[in-house]
């Protein structure tokens, strides 16, 4: 059986990382809401656009895009 045996430092350094580690979690989250939010705010763009001109089909593209990244009209 294989025993690990760490010291009083090493400890301290795998906590720093993990640290490091959870802020950069932390910050990517962030990162993506405010994407998510933005794509938001254009699919709203989009809904109304799409309802003052049906037939333009570069909207419409662009509705069914964010459709398949799961962002509606209506989030």
């Amino acid at each position: 059986m294989v025993t690990i045996k760490h010291t009083r430092e090493s400890i301290a350094e795998l906590e720093q990382e993990r640290e490091q580690y959870k802020q950069q979690r932390d910050e990517l989250i962030e990162d993506i809401q405010a994407q998510r939010d933005l794509l938001k705010e254009f699919s709203k763009f989009i809904h109304r656009k799409v309802e003052a001109c049906p037939g333009k089909a570069e909207y419409i593209d662009f509705r069914d895009s964010l459709k398949k990244l799961g962002i509606t009209e209506r989030d």
